[in-house]
């Protein structure tokens, strides 16, 4: 990857879309924990950040939802979002398909 393309990567801001995780037993809780609209919670941040905060956040960003509700509340629902993002591997439950052969 050339250092160019590298550092429009990293300036990149992301919108991240989550939701109440569809195990968690009471997710209007949840979308007034997190001040949801309509359900939703949109955050934008920048690439490298974005594996970190999700951590953090203990956002579920496996492809079926799959983590414990208990854990974590809430899920992500735009995953292509972090297709070629080097952070990404630090978000709960991703799995980077396209680098597999």
């Amino acid at each position: 990857m050339s250092p160019f393309v590298k550092n429009l990567i990293l300036a990149e801001n992301l919108d991240l879309s989550s939701n109440p995780h569809p195990g968690v037993e009471h997710p209007e809780a949840v979308e007034a924990d997190y001040q949801m609209k309509d359900g939703m919670l949109v955050l934008v941040m920048r690439a490298p950040l974005v594996g970190y905060a999700l951590r953090r956040w203990a956002v579920d960003c496996s492809t079926k939802h799959e983590l414990d509700p208990r854990s974590h509340h809430l899920y992500l629902n735009n995953l292509q979002t972090l297709y070629g993002v080097e952070s990404a591997a630090l978000a709960p439950g991703y799995e980077n398909y396209s680098s597999k052969k």
